[in-house]
């Protein structure tokens, strides 16, 4: 049997304390992945909520890639797995995807294309603990084989997303399995990405 520990600590309103979760399985998932830097741009087309084009030099993005938007401001958001529509020099018309609706006309933004990595065939219905960390903001969602999101966030760069079974929360990754990631990096700058799961088969 594998173990998996997530260590816990607070410090609020003069209150501290420190704990540890720990949960046993048999099998066990490791992903460790450099994520490009995303491009800096600016929403220079607003079709619609859900799509328009970025005016971005450098993008090295082609017709028909998978890409990730991110936006800050006061209300910071990301778009993700959108399609890039017929790129025209530093203009990248895209459609689709999913996440939070569009900022408004030329608000900055960054684009990445998304990042896929084989994750075997895992239900995540068999998951004992798990946890995911990136250096910078980023996105990464679980896929299933037919294209599905089974489970996806907009990460927090050094804010951990994980999850443990018998703690009360619902299980983030149920349904069908998955049997690969996406991911890009949030930020203009690389990012690294690192998953950790603990099942039983």
């Amino acid at each position: 049997m594998l173990t998996g520990t997530l260590n816990r600590s607070i410090s609020i309103a003069g209150v501290t304390g420190a704990g540890t979760v720990q949960r046993s399985a048999e099998g066990s998932l490791a992903v460790d992945m450099t994520l490009p830097a995303a491009t800096a741009g600016s929403l220079t087309t607003r079709t619609s909520d859900t799509a328009g084009a970025i005016t971005a030099d450098g993008h090295g993005l082609n017709d028909g890639d998978k890409a990730n938007i991110f936006w800050q401001g006061a209300t910071p958001g990301c778009r993700y797995g959108v399609t890039i529509g017929a790129v025209d020099g530093d203009v990248v018309p895209f459609s689709l995807g999913a996440g939070d609706i569009l900022p408004a006309a030329e608000a900055a933004v960054v684009i990445a294309e998304v990042v896929s990595k084989d994750s075997a065939d895992l239900d995540g219905d068999t998951i004992a603990i798990m946890g995911v960390l990136c250096d910078k903001r980023a996105h990464i969602a679980f896929i299933s084989s037919g294209d599905a999101v089974i489970g996806q966030k907009d990460l927090t760069a050094l804010e951990d997303w994980s999850w443990a079974k018998d703690t009360g929360v619902a299980n983030p990754l149920t349904g069908d399995p998955f049997t690969h990631l996406h991911a890009s990096s949030g930020e203009a700058a690389a990012a690294h990405l690192q998953v950790g799961i603990l099942y039983t088969p």
